[in-house]
Order: C-alpha cells, then sequence, then structure tokens
C-alpha cells in the first residue's frame, strides 16, 4: 500500500506539473516537448500495482493525446495545403506549356496571359525558411576561426521548370516576331525591286514607300548604288573605286561629326526612289547589297 502510494503521487504530480506546462508552452512546439519529457520521466518513476498504474496512465494519456492529436491534425493540414499548393502550381506549368505550343494568333496575344500565370505562380511560391539573425551569423564560425558561411537556399525544382517554361514562351514569341518580321521586309524588298505591292506589305510600309519615291526621284543612282555597298560591305566595280573613296572619307567625316549611319530599313527606302530608273546591272548590284544588309542572304 505504502508503495502504491508513492508511485500514485509521484506520478500525479508529473500529470499536474505537465498540466502546468502545457497551459504556459509559448508554441505546438514546446507543448509536445513536454509531453514527450513527461513520458520519458514517467518511465523511471515507481511502478504502481496493475490497476492503479493503468488508471495513472490514463490520466497522462488524457493530458498527453489530445496535445499529440492537434499536431497530428495540424500536420496533416499542412500537408493538405502542400499538396493543394503543389497541384496549383502544376496547373500554372501546364497552362504555361500549352501556351508555348499554341498557335501563332495565340502567342502573339500571351502577353497578358504570361503575366497573369506570373502573378498566380508568385501567389504559390512557398516562403522562403527563416534566417538566423545576423547576430547569430555574426558568432557563427568555422573550426579555423573565420566566419561560416550562411546555409545555402534550398533548390525548388518546379521553380526551374517555370523559368524553362516561360523562356520557352517567350522564345516561340520572338521567334514568331523575327518571322513576321522577315516576311514584312521581304515584302517591303521585293516592293522596292519589283515595282509591285506585296501582300506580306503593312498600310504604314506602303505610305512610307511610297513617300521614299517621290522623295528619291532626282536622287543620283550611282552615288547611291556605291554608298547602299559601302554600308554593306560589298566590294563596288573598279569604275567606281573612286567614287567609293569619296564616299568613304564622307562617312567618315559624317561618323566624326556625330552622325549616325542609316539602318537597313532606310537604306531600303533610300534605293526605292532609284529602282524604277536602275539598269539591270545596277539592279542586282542593289539587290545584293540589300539582301546583306537586310540579313536575307
Amino acid at each position: 500500500g505504502a508503495h502504491d502510494q508513492q508511485a500514485t503521487e509521484g506520478k500525479r504530480a508529473l500529470v499536474e506539473k505537465l498540466r502546468r506546462d502545457i497551459g504556459f508552452a509559448s508554441s505546438q512546439t514546446a507543448a509536445i516537448a513536454a509531453c514527450k519529457q513527461a513520458q520519458t520521466q514517467w518511465k523511471t518513476l515507481p511502478r504502481a500495482g496493475r490497476k492503479t498504474e493503468d488508471a495513472l496512465w490514463a490520466e497522462l494519456r488524457a493530458v498527453i493525446d489530445p496535445v499529440f492529436d492537434k499536431a497530428r491534425e495540424q500536420q496533416q493540414a499542412q500537408q493538405s495545403e502542400l499538396e493543394a499548393q503543389a497541384a496549383a502550381r502544376q496547373a500554372v506549368l501546364d497552362e504555361l506549356a500549352a501556351l508555348s505550343n499554341a498557335d501563332p494568333e495565340a502567342l502573339r496575344q500571351a502577353d497578358s496571359a504570361v503575366a497573369e500565370l506570373q502573378a498566380r505562380w508568385e501567389a504559390l511560391r512557398p516562403p522562403a525558411p527563416a534566417d538566423a539573425s545576423m547576430e547569430t551569423r555574426g558568432n557563427r564560425r568555422q573550426d579555423d576561426g573565420r566566419p561560416a558561411r550562411p546555409p545555402r537556399a534550398p533548390v525548388d525544382p518546379l521553380q526551374r521548370r517555370f523559368e524553362q517554361s516561360l523562356d520557352r514562351v517567350r522564345d516561340a514569341q520572338q521567334a514568331l516576331e523575327q518571322a513576321r518580321e522577315k516576311r514584312a521586309t521581304e515584302g517591303l524588298l521585293h516592293a522596292v525591286l519589283s515595282g509591285e505591292p506585296s501582300d506580306a506589305m503593312s498600310e504604314a510600309d506602303r505610305r512610307a514607300l511610297q513617300q521614299a519615291r517621290a522623295v528619291g526621284e532626282a536622287t543620283d543612282i550611282a552615288r547611291e548604288l556605291v554608298a547602299l555597298e559601302l554600308a554593306a560591305g560589298v566590294d563596288s566595280p573598279a569604275s567606281d573605286a573612286e567614287l567609293r573613296r569619296e564616299l568613304q572619307m564622307q562617312r567618315l567625316a559624317q561618323r566624326m561629326a556625330g552622325a549616325r549611319d542609316d539602318d537597313a530599313r532606310q537604306w531600303l527606302l533610300r534605293w526605292a526612289g532609284c529602282a524604277s530608273r536602275a539598269e539591270a546591272t545596277q539592279a542586282m548590284r542593289a539587290e545584293q547589297a540589300l539582301r546583306k544588309l537586310l540579313g536575307l542572304h
């Protein structure tokens, strides 16, 4: 009887202490740590008789079980949230992948869709782990006394996949725009060289070509052709060597004065005023220079 009384008093005191510790615990983690410590201490205390011991153990479990049940529920809720977040992130990846393979019309209008997917992705990104305080980091030292390197941020494989998918969409848009620009340039080149309008030309190009033809009607064809070949880096005939040197000196003086060279499109429109008056040989030379200048070899 005395042994049972001693065991009962010790274990009930432990249960009451555990209740207080749980009540004053600053977090769920602290409450769980208190329960685990109480379980460990329980094993060191004297055992009562079987019926008494079972009753005391039931009292302890009545205090511990709600703490562990709550922790388990929180863990399950967090796991469910992580799974839902992963599913939502995968949905964004799937939509982005579909967008990279979309038809040209959808790609041209994809900027708003990409922005919306980026916003959704940022909202779904897991929070960065809390870093140690500056003081703690400043106090950490390696074995040789040097400050320890801060821990590396964990790698997020889905983030890498998102960036790769986003790059594929941007590359597809860029390729589409380059193809559009190339068709437009080829259409304008055809219109300049043949004098016939092209279906690939925009209304703005039609107006620019019409204006360029009117402005260039009095242009010196031979001089304009050599200047075009000089700009494109194409050799001119030996008969035009003196004119080419003159134009080179003029070009150098303009550059020293801060003037910028005309771009490929400007040269194409400049030749538009000469194309209808050029001889066959001149037209061939101009086409060669223009194609090189426009990157349409």
